[in-house]
Order: structure tokens, then C-alpha cells, then sequence
């Protein structure tokens, strides 16, 4: 019995010793069972695209397979988000969060790093050293306002990137250009000839969710997101940044209901660059 619990004692510790790897796309399957087993939903198309453009780390169980993930998504050289932090109900409480958090902040380097959290989440993201810079709402429902139509599908990516860079301060041309193929729809808002707001609606499971959203005032985010909603005939999802109160207005108005929210935290406190004002929404929580 001693030598028993001594080989039990010996399997646990090598268990509890796993390392963090890198996945690929052949792992997708244990993905999506690992997001179903949390009661994230499969949201298989996000995780192929975020396969696409970031680099997702795991962890593998001789047993149980996939038990943890996150995902590090780089925008230019200097700056990336962190994503898809996810532990087994199983494991939880033996430091695989922690420990897939800090190599992916380790992967990182010196960039500035951000992670959208839920209250979950959001005290192991405090004690890593990531502060909150602002809150997000979610809305959800179907949509019964009306299109403003005033955006139009015609557009040369080039255009989008330029002005997603002056506004965002970061480089996420990368993504931006896998998005484009992602998307279901991408619509822009001209002025003079040039484009001064855009924003994209793509299918996650059983919602179109609506992101990103970019535009020069609310009532411009209101006119994107309103031609892009008219468009789905399903279930749509938007993110609000708080301080946009007449974009969440307009939004409980016209259909969509608040159903929750999460805090936009950056390490160190960093101030995020560009001009902020004009960003109404992001592309998805897992990468902002």
C-alpha cells in the first residue's frame, strides 16, 4: 500500500508538472470541447480564426487531453492581446491558469499587452499586474431599429487599414487582412470621398456579432452598426464602450438588450495609444 500511494504520489506530481505547449490547428476540436465543457459555447469559426492569427498555447493531460489554453495575438511588433484563458473544471485550482498566463505574458516580452476579463477572471488578471482602463456591455437580441443607409460595402482594404491604425495607435494590419475574409460583412462610412468609419459583422455560432466599430461619432456607430444589423436576420451581439452612453441607448432601443459585461485591462496600466475616441467596439472580446 505504501509503494501504491507512493507511484499514485509520483503520477500527480508529474501531472501537476505539465508543460505549456504550443497547439495547431489540429487541436481545434479539443478546443471547442474545452469552451463546451465551460459553457462558452464551441464557437468553432472564432477558434479556427484565432488560429489563423495568433498563437494558442496549451496544456495536454495524458488523459483528458487539452485542459487549459490561451491565446497570444500579436498587433504590429509592439503591442498584443491575450485571449481564451481556459481551465478544466477538473483541474481547476492547481495554478494551470496562472501558469498559461504568465508564458504567454512571457512570449510577450516588453509589448503592451491587453485582455478583455470577466469578473472571473479579473482578479487573477490584477494580481498579474494588468489594471482596468474601462468597462464594455454587451448587447444582445434581434435587432428592430432600421437601416440608416448610409454605409456601403464598396471599399479598398488599404483605405480600412490606414484609418484603423490612426485610431487604434497599433499595427493590426495582419489581422485586419484575415478578417476581411472572415467577415460575413464589412461596411464603411465616407465623407468627401474618403473613409472616416467601418465596422464588420461575422457569424459565431448562433449570433452575427458586430465588431469592430469604428466611426467618427455615436451617430455614426449607430448608422454601421444599424445597416450591418438589418443585414443578419439572426440573433445579433454588439460591445459598447462605456463611455458611449447614446450607442448603448440607442441599442436597448433598437432591440438589444444588455446581457453583460467585461473590463478592458492592460499590464502595467499602460495608457493605449491612438485616438480612442473614434473606437466604438471591438472586433471580439479575444481580440479587441
Amino acid at each position: 500500500m505504501g509503494r501504491g500511494w507512493l507511484r499514485a504520489w509520483g503520477i500527480l506530481a508529474r501531472v501537476e508538472n505539465l508543460p505549456v505547449v504550443t497547439l495547431s490547428a489540429a487541436d481545434l476540436s479539443e478546443c471547442t470541447r474545452l469552451a463546451v465543457s465551460r459553457e462558452w459555447g464551441a464557437e468553432e469559426a472564432k477558434w479556427r480564426f484565432l488560429f489563423e492569427v495568433g498563437t494558442v498555447f496549451g496544456i495536454r493531460h495524458p488523459v483528458d487531453g487539452v485542459i487549459g489554453t490561451v491565446v497570444l495575438t500579436w498587433f504590429g511588433a509592439r503591442d498584443a492581446g491575450i485571449s481564451m484563458v481556459l481551465v478544466a473544471e477538473a483541474h481547476a485550482g492547481r495554478g494551470y491558469g496562472r501558469r498559461l498566463m504568465e508564458h504567454a505574458m512571457a512570449a510577450a516580452g516588453d509589448a503592451t499587452l491587453s485582455l478583455y476579463a470577466t469578473d472571473i477572471g479579473r482578479p487573477l488578471y490584477s494580481k498579474l499586474g494588468f489594471a482596468v482602463d474601462f468597462v464594455n456591455t454587451m448587447h444582445r437580441g434581434r435587432f428592430t431599429g432600421a437601416a440608416s443607409g448610409v454605409s456601403s460595402l464598396d471599399f479598398a482594404l488599404d483605405e480600412v487599414l490606414e484609418l484603423d491604425r490612426v485610431v487604434t495607435g497599433v499595427d493590426r494590419s495582419a489581422v485586419l487582412r484575415a478578417y476581411v475574409g472572415f467577415a460575413s460583412r464589412v461596411r464603411v462610412l465616407r465623407r468627401a470621398g474618403e473613409v472616416v468609419g467601418y465596422a464588420g459583422m461575422w457569424r459565431n455560432d448562433t449570433d452575427d456579432v458586430i465588431g469592430p466599430v469604428v466611426a467618427p461619432s455615436s451617430d455614426d456607430a449607430c448608422a454601421l452598426i444599424g445597416d450591418l444589423a438589418a443585414e443578419s436576420g439572426l440573433t445579433v451581439r454588439v460591445e459598447v464602450h462605456e463611455k458611449h452612453v447614446e450607442l448603448g441607448r440607442w441599442a436597448e432601443a433598437s432591440g438589444l438588450s444588455v446581457v453583460g459585461q467585461t473590463s478592458f485591462m492592460v499590464f502595467g496600466g499602460r495608457v493605449m495609444p491612438g485616438d480612442r475616441g473614434r473606437w466604438f467596439g471591438p472586433i471580439m472580446q479575444a481580440l479587441g
